[in-house]
């Protein structure tokens, strides 16, 4: 007599990372004191199916530091996102910004920044979405970047719509 084959049972997949669906997401961040900061970063996504997701946003950062520099920063991106594994994102986001401000008291017309974000974080999923926190470097280095040569890190919600 044959034993009983057991069925195996499929990990049930989270909401979050689901085929063919639309999400909102972003980060924005405040600091303020000798040096203000304010960023809001919206991006629109869709993910293709578990492992991929793509899509895009608009950003706006401003950055100031009393008597030497007031400068914005209005962009858009592109991010291209892979999941290898449950709780690990990849992330490439090429970004297109337009720069003006002042650097001590001298006008800055605007200018165009590329910029390309690299990196990776944990996305933890949650009923409705996903939290991530995620660590960028941006490869392009071009002078006028708001990221200089340091890591940004980014601490977002993203939405299921």
């Amino acid at each position: 007599m044959r034993a009983p084959v057991k069925k195996s049972v499929p990990l049930k997949s989270s909401v979050s990372r689901k085929a063919g669906k639309w999400t909102l997401s972003g980060s924005c961040g405040m600091s303020f004191g000798d040096y203000t900061s304010i960023d809001v970063s919206p991006q629109i996504g869709y993910r293709w199916n578990e492992f991929f997701s793509a899509g895009g946003g608009v950003s706006y950062n401003y950055h100031h530091s009393s008597n030497r520099y007031d400068m914005n920063y209005l962009g858009i991106n592109v991010f291209g996102r892979v999941n290898p594994v449950r709780y690990i994102a990849l992330q490439i986001q090429p970004e297109l910004k337009g720069s003006w401000g002042k650097s001590y008291e001298k006008k800055i017309n605007f200018r165009y920044v590329p910029t390309m974000l690299v990196g990776g974080g944990g996305v933890i999923p949650t009923g409705t979405g996903s939290i991530s926190v995620m660590f960028y470097y941006d490869v392009i280095q071009d002078k006028y970047s708001p990221y200089g040569k340091n890591w940004v890190c980014s601490v977002g919600y993203s939405f299921n719509l």
